[in-house]
């Protein structure tokens, strides 16, 4: 089945050793929605460590970063490393827009909607590309559970109010079978544009075969048969000649 990871489709066909990249963005706000300016946000992996400082509307971004599991942490002026509570595994070419609140009184931080009250809720959406890099209108995308979309003309669909969690992304191979896109996790009121791929060609070879490789085993059961015989026969000819002897 294929992974779900692939290359960014904005740029040419890359080869399979091309570094993977995803984006995170957002906006750090107070608890009464006041932009925090001028924050060091850190994001961290086991092997590399990204930082950015938010602007004087609170924003901040991450760009094509190395897709892999990350922490977002806040950085005070103190130089304390303040965890946001978001983590997740990027996959490539994934997009990802989120609201951090921060409590100034009690210096915790929390991801958040532009809201009062949060609603344990984020959204997906995505486009679906051919391994050319062509879109794929029609086709019909579902999460087991969630329900299910068709993509539009440009080959984008969307699920929306998506209770927190992790979940698969499938669609059907035109023999009916199911097709696996990727793993997703979707967190709390975070916006994730995916790039997924549908690639009938690599499933058929994975999933199944003309018979060509049946055929193969039969024969070198066969000779092997063939050979094991030949050798008991060899041994029962000589034992005789040995025996008259």
């Amino acid at each position: 089945m294929n992974d779900g990871e692939w290359w960014d489709a904005d740029d040419i066909i890359k080869e399979e050793s091309t570094v993977k990249i995803a984006t995170l963005s957002g906006r750090l706000v107070d608890q009464n929605k006041n932009s925090f300016s001028n924050t060091k946000l850190s994001l961290v992996s086991d092997d590399n460590t990204y930082t950015d400082i938010t602007n004087i509307n609170g924003k901040f971004m991450f760009k094509n970063f190395i897709a892999g599991f990350y922490e977002l942490y806040v950085v005070d002026s103190s130089g304390n490393i303040i965890s946001t509570g978001y983590y997740t595994n990027f996959y490539d070419g994934d997009v990802a827009t989120l609201n951090l609140t921060c409590d100034s009184s009690k210096t915790s931080v929390t991801s958040t909607e532009n809201s009062v009250d949060s609603t344990s809720v984020g959204s997906i959406e995505g486009t679906v590309y051919t391994p050319s890099l062509e879109t794929v209108a029609g086709l019909k995308v579902y999460i087991p559970g969630i329900g299910e979309t068709v993509t539009d003309e440009n080959g984008s669909f969307a699920f929306n109010d998506i209770s927190v969690g992790e979940y698969e992304v499938y669609t059907n191979l035109p023999d009916g079978s199911e097709y696996l896109f990727r793993t997703i996790s979707i967190k709390e009121n975070v916006e994730l544009t995916v790039k997924l791929k549908y690639d009938t060609a690599s499933n058929a070879s994975a999933d199944g075969d003309d018979g060509s490789n049946w055929l193969w085993i039969v024969v070198i059961c066969g000779a092997v048969v063939l050979v094991a015989a030949g050798v008991v026969a060899f041994v029962i000819i000589k034992k005789k000649k040995t025996i008259k002897i």
